[in-house]
C-alpha cells in the first residue's frame, strides 16, 4: 500500500481507492480521512495546483456543501486531506442514471427530488442533506 505524508509530516496509508477522475484519485486513509491525490505532469503544473489549493484553504467555505482541504500533501505529492463522509454520493451519480435502468425505481432509490433539490439549493446546503436516509430540515417548495 502506498503511503503519503501531509504538510505536518504525518504518514497517511492509502488503504482503499474511492474514485478516480480527470483530476486524480481519492483514497481512504483511515476511518474518517480521505486523501485526494492530484495529477500534475510537470513540476510547474504541480506548483500551480499547490498554489490553487492554498488559495482555496484561505476562503471562507462555511456552509458550502464541498469537501474542503484540511491539510496539504507534502512534496513530491500534490493533493490534500479531507474528512471522509462515508455516505456521500458524487453529483454525477445523482444526475446520470445507469443505462437500461428503470428510471422511476432508480430515482426513488437515490433519494428523489428532495435529495436533489437539497444538493443544488445553494450555499446553506450540507452534504448530509444530500444523502439518502439522512434527516433533512429542508422544506420542499410547492410544485417541486
Amino acid at each position: 500500500m502506498r503511503v503519503v505524508k501531509d504538510e505536518h509530516g504525518r504518514p497517511l496509508q492509502l488503504t482503499r481507492l474511492l474514485g478516480t477522475g480527470g483530476q486524480g484519485e481519492v483514497w481512504a486513509a483511515g476511518d474518517r480521512v480521505a486523501v485526494k491525490v492530484l495529477r500534475a505532469r510537470t513540476r510547474r503544473a504541480a506548483e500551480r495546483l499547490r498554489q490553487r489549493l492554498r488559495t482555496v484553504r484561505r476562503l471562507d467555505l462555511d456552509g458550502l456543501a464541498i469537501s474542503r482541504p484540511l491539510a496539504m500533501l507534502a512534496e513530491p505529492d500534490v493533493g490534500y486531506t479531507m474528512e471522509l463522509l462515508g455516505d456521500m454520493t458524487a453529483l454525477r451519480v445523482l444526475a446520470n442514471p445507469p443505462p437500461r435502468t428503470d428510471l422511476v425505481d432508480w430515482y426513488g432509490e437515490t433519494g428523489g427530488l428532495r435529495r436533489r433539490s437539497g444538493c443544488w439549493r445553494g450555499p446553506r446546503t450540507s452534504w448530509r442533506r444530500c444523502t439518502p436516509g439522512a434527516s433533512s430540515t429542508a422544506t420542499p417548495r410547492p410544485g417541486t
